[in-house]
């Protein structure tokens, strides 16, 4: 009667989520063609430390799910006791042999036979660096072959590294989800299905409205104002602004990707959420912390942004929220207010506003931009506090079931 209730979606979580749970209840999935006759008691040898086990009478083969150590399979009235050894993936088959079958190494695998989330992200990693400097040489090629300019920093150049460095990011992961997890791309929450839009639109109003609250912070406590561009006319303003707005999607699109796509995710199915918000933003600050005129307070921001993008990432599960944060934050920053972005002042062109900061350094960040100031440490956790705390956006039934950590589960 429940299920009769429940609405398509609801269902179609519910059911993977059991799946999953049995998956993992069940230590071994058999599937064999022929049945086992019996395994033979093992007999003592002259060797007391040794234990001999005859032949078994089978000519099928187990076909593993979540492996565990040593199990004890029923099927019917027979009853396997052996030592089962931890597979790769989902799924692989796997021969008995008449000597058993050894434990996993606890190293690799965790106790449920899984490959452990840190080589799964090191897979990643490894994958999408060979993935990424394929897309990018090739991608670049192909464009200088057709005559387009992509030097260096031009919005051409910025937009096509961004893309040629989002799609290796989400192809590695589609992969290693599939390969390593068993799980369908929409894991990624990068599909365009479910809540996408509207996610996508949230984030871009509250990544805005948190740039909003740095500004505010900045004027009223410091010595920021703004003023109208009336250096360049209309249409130079108009170009700049759609050019730059695409420059911010491809970056952010790609660092969302990387940082809070399969290495985020494959450590919160693990039970590791925090933890891995913490890694991923740490990294995230440190990838930053060579930008031009980065300071202390400003990596301490930019691993606060990691953290608040890794709290937008769990209130959804899905990529589209904390992309719409991260594309509007800059967008806002450097199009819109025309401050620098992460130090940086070459993207925007001819930014709608003209940002006179006179200081102090250590509240507007001046010449790194707002994000080197503690008013941006204000806003971000402000906004952070918001997204955890509120009762909305909420996730995608789906892709909490396939983001949650099972009943019982190690890294």
């Amino acid at each position: 009667m429940l299920r009769k209730n429940m609405n398509p979606k609801t269902m179609k979580a519910t059911k993977f989520r059991e799946e999953r749970a049995y998956s993992r209840r069940v230590s071994l999935a058999v599937s064999a063609e022929n049945v086992f006759q019996r395994f033979d008691d093992c007999k003592s040898t002259r060797n007391a430390s040794r234990a001999r086990t005859t032949s078994p009478r089978t000519h099928g083969t187990f076909r593993f799910g979540f492996c565990g150590d040593d199990s004890a399979i029923s099927l019917g009235n027979f009853n396997i006791n052996a030592k089962v050894r931890a597979v790769f993936c989902p799924s692989s088959l796997i021969s008995l042999s008449s000597k058993g079958l050894k434990s996993p190494n606890p190293i690799i695998f965790d106790t449920d036979g899984r490959i452990r989330s840190g080589w799964r992200a090191a897979v990643f990693i490894f994958i999408f660096g060979i993935a990424a400097v394929m897309f990018g040489t090739v991608g670049f090629m192909a464009l200088s072959s057709v005559g387009l300019d992509v030097r260096s920093w031009t919005s051409l150049f910025l937009v096509a590294n961004g893309l040629f460095s989002l799609i290796p990011a989400l192809l590695a992961g589609w992969a290693c989800g599939k390969l390593l997890e068993g799980l369908p791309y929409r894991a990624i929450g990068a599909s365009f299905s479910g809540n996408w839009f509207v996610n996508f639109v949230s984030g871009n109003v509250l990544g805005f409205l948190t740039l909003g609250t740095a500004v505010v912070v900045a004027m009223v406590f410091g010595n920021m104002h703004f003023r109208l561009n009336a250096d360049a006319d209309s249409g130079a303003v108009m170009l700049s602004l759609i050019s730059s707005f695409l420059v911010f999607a491809a970056a952010s699109a790609f660092e969302e990707a990387l940082f809070r796509g399969y290495i985020l995710q494959t450590f919160v199915r693990s039970g590791l959420a925090w933890l891995a918000i913490a890694i991923t933003a740490i990294f995230f600050g440190a990838v930053h912390a060579g930008n031009p005129n980065a300071g202390v307070i400003s990596t301490i921001n930019t691993v606060l942004a990691g953290i608040w993008f890794g709290i937008a990432f769990l209130k959804t599960r899905d990529l589209w929220f904390v992309w719409g944060l991260h594309l509007m934050w800059n967008f806002a920053q450097g199009s819109i207010f025309g401050s620098e972005v992460s130090g940086m002042h070459d993207i925007v062109t001819s930014p709608l506003l003209k940002e006179v900061d006179a200081g102090p350094l250590w509240l507007t960040g001046e010449s790194y931009g707002i994000e080197g100031g503690i008013a941006c440490t204000v806003a971000l956790i402000l906004s952070g506090l918001g997204i955890h705390c509120l009762p909305f956006p909420k996730p995608d039934p789906e892709l909490l079931a396939m983001t949650e950590p099972p009943a019982s589960n190690t890294a």
